[in-house]
């Protein structure tokens, strides 16, 4: 199976290189999904980052393998080309540690039991191009979603997020906002699993 990947990355790298009339490429990015605590932005990614993204299986093992067979795949072709990670958790990490806590002992959050927020990349996305189309909606608070396959929600505030979907605290909503949020986070699922 590595063979067989090893041989479709060095097809997408000629590829690339061909298409886009390039001597070489400078860098590869790659999408991962969880990055925990750590990383605010685009990470270079060296022995240690891929250690930490390895030690995040556990907390997304649907999409964690599947990035780190890539980033090793294009390390054994191009084991010069530089390669850096951009974490769909990042654009969270705005949240304050009371939106990301669940209701358990401080030691379990602490431990990181908590959430992260998924789907960052689209979210920081959509919050720059609502920037550029409507800058007084942008500048506010909005709800945006996330559909597919994988699906959430967050509420931003001024482009920063600010709250998953399944974080809504009914108990600081009005009476009609209480039930709405308890469908909200009753009925999310996405593919494979609830989104809470």
């Amino acid at each position: 199976m590595t063979d067989d990947l090893h041989a479709v990355i060095e097809q997408i790298l000629d590829w690339v290189v061909h298409q886009f009339a390039v001597a070489d490429l400078s860098a590869v990015g790659h999408r991962v999904v969880h990055g925990g605590d750590r990383p605010n932005g685009p990470t270079a990614i060296t022995d240690e980052t891929l250690a930490a993204i390895e030690g995040l299986v556990p907390l997304a093992p649907l999409h964690q393998q599947q990035s780190i067979r890539l980033i090793r795949a294009v390390r054994h072709l191009r084991p010069d080309l530089p390669q850096v990670a951009s974490f769909d958790t990042a654009y969270h990490r705005s949240q304050t540690d009371l939106v990301r806590r669940f209701a358990l002992p401080r030691a379990l959050f602490d431990e990181g039991i908590k959430r992260y927020g998924f789907h960052g990349l689209s979210f920081k996305f959509i919050a720059s191009r609502l920037r550029q189309v409507a800058p007084e909606v942008a500048a506010g608070r909005v709800v945006v979603a996330h559909l597919g396959s994988g699906a959430s929600l967050c509420r931003m505030d001024a482009g920063s997020a600010a709250t998953p979907a399944w974080a809504f605290r009914p108990s600081t909503a009005s009476r009609w906002r209480r039930v709405r949020a308890r469908w909200i986070r009753a009925s999310w699922c996405i593919s494979s699993r609830c989104a809470a």
